[in-house]
C-alpha cells in the first residue's frame, strides 16, 4: 500500500495541486487528506476510488503510475472482445506458493506445466 500512497502524492503534486485544495475537490478536510495520504488512517478503496475520479484516472492507473495499465485513446475498440482477457500474474516462491495455490484453487489436484 505504501506505494500506493507515493504514487497518490506523486499525481497530486505533479499536478501542482496542494493537499488542502484536493481535500476540497474530494469534499474532505485537510487533515483528513494528509493522514490518508502518509497513510496514517485506515486506506481503503473507497477513498483511492475518490481521489481516482477526483483526478479524472483509473484506479488502476494510479496503483500502476507512472505506467499507465491500458492507454484507452490507443485502444483500438473494434478489436476488443466481448470478454475481455484478464491476467493476474503473481510470483511466489516456497510454501507460500503452495498455500497460495490452495487458497484460489482450494485442494484440488492440479497439474503445472
Amino acid at each position: 500500500m505504501k506505494k500506493v500512497l507515493e504514487n497518490i502524492k506523486n499525481i497530486r503534486e505533479l499536478r501542482g495541486y496542494s493537499q488542502d485544495y484536493l481535500a476540497e475537490l474530494m469534499g474532505v478536510t485537510q487533515s483528513a487528506y494528509a493522514r490518508f495520504e502518509r497513510g496514517a488512517t485506515k486506506t481503503d478503496l473507497k477513498t483511492i476510488s475518490l481521489f481516482a475520479q477526483t483526478m479524472e484516472m483509473n484506479i488502476i492507473d494510479i496503483i500502476t503510475y507512472p505506467d499507465k495499465y491500458i492507454n484507452s485513446k490507443e485502444v483500438d475498440t473494434q478489436s476488443i472482445s466481448s470478454e475481455p482477457e484478464v491476467v493476474l500474474q503473481i510470483k511466489i516462491t516456497g510454501d507460500k506458493r503452495d498455500e497460495m495455490l490452495r487458497t484460489v484453487f482450494g485442494n484440488k489436484d492440479l497439474e503445472f506445466q
